[in-house]
């Protein structure tokens, strides 16, 4: 599996700057000191894109990954879905203990993060979607736009997409997460949505045996 963070720093003390990228995607550029903070025992970061405003997320682990859960009020949904892109960070343990080095904070602390849930795994690959529909990031906004919204999908089987949101919002399957070593990204189950904007979007939604939801290039949620 191939890095995911890429950083560099530039400038010295309380002016020195981070350029951060995963997988190409510039996920902060800012005053580093600005990028980590804390709110109810939460560890979190506020990633900018690359814009001027920054996007609190929470820091869950899962086995050896760290997830990035973003926690963003109505005002801010539109900023946000337009700045990420439907862009879902997850990286490895390993690479972000290493940045939290660099960032002159103990290593240990995401050792100590919380468990990602399955509210986490279900919002995370909703917002894969790209739909930007929304008035709210939350699950129930998200689960009530798309089942509106999608029209139609690539292959027609069974279950369908709009099938298994329901079923993760009703508990009756759940996801785990795995990594994509030895899942082709060549065939997918493609699902077409209309946006309230009149733009139709494509979401590559589940594979081709509808047994795994896809949420980036290096990671899956096996559906359980």
């Amino acid at each position: 599996m191939n890095n995911n963070l890429k950083y560099s720093f530039y400038g010295f003390d309380y002016d020195q700057t981070l350029d951060l990228h995963s997988f190409g995607f510039n996920v902060f550029n800012g005053v580093a000191d600005d990028l980590v903070t804390s709110a109810n025992g939460d560890l979190q970061v506020r990633l900018n894109y690359n814009g001027d405003i920054g996007y609190l997320h929470n820091l869950r682990i899962a086995n050896d990954v760290v997830v990035f859960v973003p926690v963003v009020s109505d005002v801010e949904v539109e900023g946000y879905l337009r700045s990420t892109n439907s862009f879902v960070l997850i990286c490895p343990l390993d690479e972000l203990k290493e940045l939290w080095s660099a960032l002159r904070y103990e290593p240990y602390e995401l050792e100590e993060l919380k468990e990602a849930n399955q509210n986490d795994w279900f919002l995370l690959w909703l917002i894969s979607s790209g739909t930007k529909s929304l008035m709210s990031l939350s699950i129930e906004s998200l689960v009530d736009s798309l089942l509106k919204n999608i029209i139609a999908e690539s292959v027609d089987g069974s279950p369908s997409v709009q099938e298994v949101i329901q079923s993760l919002r009703k508990g009756s399957k759940t996801l785990e997460l795995i990594d994509s070593s030895n899942f082709s990204f060549n065939e997918t189950i493609t699902v077409f949505i209309d946006e309230d904007s009149g733009e139709t979007i494509e979401w590559n939604a589940l594979d081709t045996k509808r047994a795994h939801c896809l949420i980036n290039s290096n990671y899956l949620l096996k559906i359980t």
